[in-house]
């Protein structure tokens, strides 16, 4: 079975989007040889998923979400201190 997902992020400022696009070049394209993503910017970030069961698809969007998890809060922590 192919599992397919697209997340995508809107709203984002022009920062935060370049921000979020430096941040996932640096991650591999690949999680496993069972799962994949493509970043596309057309004015919203959309993460293309595709995995080749449930599974890794879940998990695929676990990393994904885990690193915008970590951002955000970092994002939060450094915007207060500048304030």
């Amino acid at each position: 079975m192919k599992a397919e997902c697209n997340l995508v992020l809107k709203n984002l400022d022009k920062k935060e989007k370049e921000d979020l696009i430096k941040l996932f070049e640096l991650e591999d394209k690949e999680f496993s040889s069972r799962a994949r993503y493509t970043l596309k910017d057309s004015g919203d970030l959309i993460f293309e998923l595709i995995a080749d069961d449930a599974v890794a698809l879940r998990s695929s969007m676990n990393v994904i979400l885990k690193t915008l998890s970590i951002y955000e809060r970092t994002k939060k922590i450094v915007d207060e201190e500048f304030e």
